[in-house]
């Protein structure tokens, strides 16, 4: 099971999403699996998540992520990593940065290839 927290732009405490066996970044859409409530929304820079706005988010637990397109591709597992930090529709992981979040188009681009995914999917390391 994973967390993430959620750094808000007021300065007030963190907001905590999950425990979950993982979560799927959707488009703009950040969900929380199994289920695939929708917990956060991504626009103009920020993320929206339980009625506050956050400018960044991060998972401090060990971790692997992998993309997914629509019609069912799905990469290989990458990491494990020790952090996940979204600032800005940015994805780092362990400080590198993994992926970028093109709004217009709502896909994830791949730095390492330039590949665009629909889906980025966090879980928990093996």
């Amino acid at each position: 099971m994973i967390q993430l927290r959620f750094n808000t732009m007021a300065g007030t405490d963190p907001s905590i999403v999950g425990p979950a066996p993982f979560f799927r970044i959707d488009g703009l859409l950040l969900r929380q699996g199994p289920e695939g409530q929708v917990v956060g929304r991504y626009h103009d820079h920020h993320w929206e998540v339980h009625g506050s706005f956050a400018s960044s988010y991060e998972c401090t637990d060990r971790i692997s992520v992998c993309f997914e397109d629509g019609g069912g591709r799905v990469t290989k597992r990458y990491g494990p990593f020790q952090q996940l930090l979204f600032p800005n529709g940015c994805c780092y992981a362990d400080q590198s940065l993994f992926a970028e979040l093109a709004e217009e188009t709502q896909q994830w681009i791949h730095r390492a290839d330039r590949s665009k995914w629909r889906v980025l999917v966090i879980r928990p390391a093996d």
